[in-house]
């Protein structure tokens, strides 16, 4: 670790010394250091990626890995779900904070925290520990909206043809007329004419 950032410091110095902006170099020496890390990426929810209309009561969690390191791998993960963007920025999972789960899974991950209800939005994020013990960074953040859940959350009415029950309605052939043909005129026309 203390090798690869060594090499971070002597990138930024470089690029300064090239003539960049200091806050060039120090971008450039971050996107370095965070390319050591396993980190989350792809992040999807019941297997699309940021999903309008989940109707599963416990969504299923999925993501990828990444990491240029060969052999990397996931040790645990810890998933943050919030109600909004704001509270997911600042770390704070009012929905479910799984905490520190030891598991290599990274597929399938049922939710496991508040009751959703019909049209909430869920902001959620994960990171990832590899084989080291090493925290990795949060994922970039995605989104999930639950469907309607029940049957009185569905508002609507038929669209169709507003008059009442008459006549016509019970029978809606009356009045109809068959078509005849001139091969058909030696047969007898059936019942109902």
């Amino acid at each position: 670790m203390r090798k690869g950032l060594l090499a971070s410091v002597v990138v930024g110095m470089v690029f300064v010394g090239m003539g960049c902006e200091p806050h060039m170099a120090l971008r450039e020496m971050e996107r370095q250091v965070d390319s050591l890390w396993l980190s989350a990426v792809d992040l999807r929810c019941e297997y699309m990626k940021d999903p309008l209309g989940i109707d599963a009561a416990q969504p299923r969690l999925f993501w990828k890995l990444d990491t240029p390191r060969r052999g990397a791998m996931q040790t645990a993960y810890r998933i943050l779900v919030a109600s909004s963007a704001d509270k997911l920025a600042w770390n704070r999972g009012d929905l479910w904070d799984s905490g520190k789960v030891a598991s290599p899974d990274s597929i399938q991950i049922e939710y496991a925290g508040k009751i959703l209800t019909s049209g909430q939005q869920c902001f959620w994020k994960v990171r990832v520990w590899d084989e080291k013990g090493t925290e990795g960074p949060w994922s970039r953040p995605a989104l999930w909206t639950m469907g309607l859940l029940k049957g009185e959350d569905w508002k609507g009415k038929w669209i169709g043809k507003d008059e009442a029950a008459s006549a016509a309605a019970a029978n809606p052939l009356a009045g109809a007329s068959w078509i005849w043909f001139e091969a058909d005129a030696n047969k007898q026309a059936p019942v109902g004419k």
